[in-house]
């Protein structure tokens, strides 16, 4: 599952995002991308099933 997980960053690293989209929740999961070292975590939407990997210094916005 880790690498599932750790894939599908590596597939869409190329797009960074400047903020967390709407209907997403942060979940307690945490990985690490292993060709930089970050801490990702995971969020999650839960009508869509898509899961998105941001570095952990990001914040949701109010």
């Amino acid at each position: 599952m880790a690498f599932q997980a750790t894939n599908r960053y590596r597939h869409r690293r190329g797009r960074e995002i400047d903020s967390i989209p709407p209907g997403f929740q942060r979940t307690e999961e945490v990985t690490i991308d292993p060709t930089t070292g970050v801490r990702m975590v995971v969020w999650y939407n839960e009508e869509t099933g898509q899961r998105i990997y941001v570095p952990e210094t990001k914040k949701k916005p109010s």
